[in-house]
């Protein structure tokens, strides 16, 4: 019977090559499950595809390699955000978008980049991109839609923060999408409409289906353009247009629940719709159901389609890569038996349902309908063993994906947070905190009044001691070997806040010294020569600028001296203190302004006499900088915002990153990596490695805010805000 024979599954000599047939149908063979849902491209690689999913709160995205017979899917890059579209370049290196959102992608909030995955190292194309989709190859460099209202482009060899070609400019309520590549044309949708552009040429329209209709998705190659396109309130038609007669034909009228994509080779065009994906012969329209479930990317090579496929298994997220054998020519129309076929079996579900699987290899149904693998584990030829996508860690079988104890490695713990995706989650440790400080011990940190140390390896947390009125609110902390010093004041906002330093013995036991008391608003204390430094108003105006920085004894002896910025650069007369960092002696001092300007002033007091100078003048307001290495990082820019570095000793700017939506803190990591805050409504925290080329979210929610307090540890982060939380780096 050709409905069940996997030689001759519906049609005489249609070979399942190793799969089931069922109905006619060649049950799809699972090359490879990771975790999370889909992204929308898979692509074909030499021998290999190459696809990639979508991160969700951290940024556990991910591009994937796996043979295309099967195997364990290697991670190419881990470290994406929400929404990833990939393209294969002409040289073989994988080019991937990355929103840097830990949600879907707000063109309000930051921008994220360009990036190549080649055998080398992962390498920065563009910064400053937002929003980016239909990511595509082109003979000369890349080309995209961007932000969903233009198409940018950008060769290769060009810089990274240099300004993209735009093919295609915005246009009021022409909203592009599906960018495709035949040779040497680009071609894609606009509303009701599909554009092409050859190097060199004008943008006409190829169809124009009338005003309110809408093109879902299309495929095109040489010969033609496959399209589905719907107007409003109506169910989607699939049409076969010629490129060069532009005669059209209908393969499917009034189809339901149609979602992109859609793919077509030399006999038929496949679609994702009516719940599967499905096979339409280009001539005579006749069609064949290849699989069921949803589809969200296809690709084909000669014997072959393959496709993502997600699917949910333990309340998680999975993506499957499939593939089914071609049909046979023709294609045939899908007709059910009536039962189970061989190699299926009938099994009674919950509610007394009949359900047909295949318990050779399904991991919830394996050998008996009953009898459901571990998480971690995986059926072949009826037996649970351990899943491709698994490790053995001490002789156990463990899903890195949410294993909390080897969460994406073997041994790696996430001390009690969940494990999603291979990334660790953060684990709140106490729930208030303004402000914190950290040592290799403990994580010092102020709760209103309270000064509190939490212990780093038993999380043990405990009062170190208290401010007492009128200066009872800790607002910025730093800290030496012995001691933590505190810029308090009293809990209110506004110009001429009194405050005053203070200091307490990190060991606690006896009441905070008051160093200097009566200070107008102190702010951003630190730690440098022997000196406590902060900032403070200039003069007691209710008009006062926060923009004195002044030194005095750490053993509050006195003080030693002040300075202003007034001369030292055109405007800084009315700029204010946005943070202080030091390195060794000098003190870096960063100030601005509402007008897109400020500077970062040096300052060293070991000299004979300290003498402030500009270490760097910037063309936009800074918010934040940290000491890394021997660099000195800034951020700032507010909606336009960006991540630059200059060098301790001054020199050239390095831009890092663009189109930031106001960035704010910044901190360094050990061996020299660095971790920024930017957003507007999801504030994310980005960790980027030492030497790598690029970020990844390690941190979103509530609980940032753009002056979290990060503190980094080779294998923890600390942040304080809201509380402090800790996560497994």
């Amino acid at each position: 019977m050709l409905t069940d024979d996997p030689a001759n599954c519906g049609a005489c000599g249609h070979d399942c090559g190793g799969a089931a047939c069922y109905a006619g149908v060649c049950l799809p063979e699972t090359m490879a499950r990771v975790p999370n849902y889909a992204s929308y491209d898979l692509e074909i690689e030499g021998d290999d595809l190459v696809f990639a999913t979508r991160g969700d709160v951290t940024s556990s995205g991910a591009v994937y390699r796996v043979a295309k017979t099967g195997g364990l899917a290697s991670v190419v890059y881990r470290g994406f955000a929400a929404d990833p579209s990939l393209a294969i370049a002409a040289d073989g290196s994988i080019i991937v978008a990355d929103s840097s959102q830990a949600r879907r992608c707000d063109l309000e909030e930051s921008a994220g980049t360009i990036v190549s995955l080649d055998a080398a190292a992962p390498s920065l194309v563009s910064m400053g991109r937002r929003c980016v989709a239909s990511l595509t190859d082109t003979a000369s460099g890349v080309a995209w839609i961007e932000e969903a209202s233009w198409i940018g482009a950008l060769s290769t060899g060009r810089s990274p923060d240099e300004a993209p070609s735009v093919l295609r400019d915005r246009m009021a309520d022409h909203y592009p999408q599906n960018l495709v590549r035949v040779g040497d044309t680009l071609l894609w949708s606009e509303n009701g409409t599909i554009m092409q552009m050859t190097a060199g040429t004008a943008t006409p329209v190829v169809s124009g289906l009338g005003l309110g209709a809408e093109i879902l998705a299309f495929a095109a190659d040489s010969d033609d353009i496959a399209y589905a396109w719907r107007s409003p309130y109506a169910a989607a038609h699939l049409i076969v247009r010629s490129r060069a007669s532009s005669a059209e034909h209908v393969l499917a009228k009034d189809t339901h629940d149609f979602g992109s994509p859609i793919a077509l080779d030399r006999d038929f065009v496949y679609v994702n719709m009516d719940g599967g994906l499905w096979a339409f012969a280009r001539t005579s329209g006749e069609r064949q159901q290849l699989a069921t479930g949803w589809f969200p990317a296809i690709a084909h090579d000669d014997r072959y389609v393959y496709a993502l496929r997600e699917t949910v298994r333990t309340g998680a997220p999975q993506t499957e890569a499939v593939r089914m054998l071609k049909p046979a020519i023709p294609a045939q129309p899908f007709t059910a038996p009536f039962g189970c076929a061989a190699p299926l079996t009938t099994c009674v579900g919950e509610l007394e349902e009949e359900t047909c699987l295949d318990l050779r290899s399904d991991p919830a149904h394996c050998g008996a309908c009953d009898t459901a693998c571990a998480p971690a584990e995986t059926c072949a030829a009826g037996e649970c063993v351990c899943a491709a996508s698994s490790l053995v860690c001490n002789g156990s079988c463990v899903d890195p994906a949410t294993d909390g104890a080897n969460c994406g490695a073997c041994g790696r713990t996430c001390g009690g947070g969940a494990c999603i995706g291979g990334d660790c989650m953060p684990v709140e440790l106490a729930n208030r905190a303004s402000t914190a400080v950290h040592d290799t011990a403990a994580v010092y940190y102020a709760a209103t009044s309270q000064i509190r140390r939490l212990d780093k390896q038993s999380y043990a947390d405990a009062l170190v001691s208290q401010l007492a009125a009128p200066f009872n609110y800790a607002r910025y902390l730093a800290h030496d070997a012995t001691k933590i010093y505190i810029a308090a004041d009293t809990g209110l906002l506004g110009p001429t806040n009194p405050g005053g330093i203070y200091s307490v013995a990190k060991a606690g036991g006896a009441a905070p010294t008051a160093l200097y008391a009566d200070r107008p608003d102190p702010r951003h204390v630190a730690i440098a020569n022997d000196a406590v430094v902060w900032s403070e108003d200039a003069s007691d105006s209710p008009l006062a600028l926060n923009n004195r920085l002044v030194y005095a004894a750490a053993s509050g002896s006195g003080i030693r001296g002040s300075f202003q910025p007034t001369a030292l650069y055109a405007g800084a007369g009315d700029d204010e203190t946005r943070g202080i960092a030091v390195a060794g002696t000098s003190v870096y001092w960063a100030l601005g302004d509402s007008t897109n300007h400020g500077a970062v002033v040096r300052v060293d007091l070991a000299a004979t006499t300290p003498t402030p100078s500009v270490l760097v003048a910037l063309d936009f307001a800074p918010s934040a900088l940290a000491v890394v290495g021997d660099n000195l990082y800034v951020t700032g820019g507010g909606q336009d915002g960006k991540l630059i570095s200059v060098p301790l000793a001054g020199g050239p700017i390095t831009v890092h990153a663009t189109g930031l939506y106001h960035p704010g803190s910044v901190a360094a990591a050990p061996g020299g990596g660095v971790l920024w805050i930017d957003g507007a409504r999801y504030r994310s925290i980005h960790d980027r490695p030492a030497g790598a080329a690029l970020a990844r979210i390690v941190m979103s929610g509530d609980d940032v805010n753009a002056w979290t307090v990060l503190l980094v540890d080779e294998d923890r982060l600390f942040t304080a805000s809201n509380g402090i939380h800790v996560l497994r780096r």
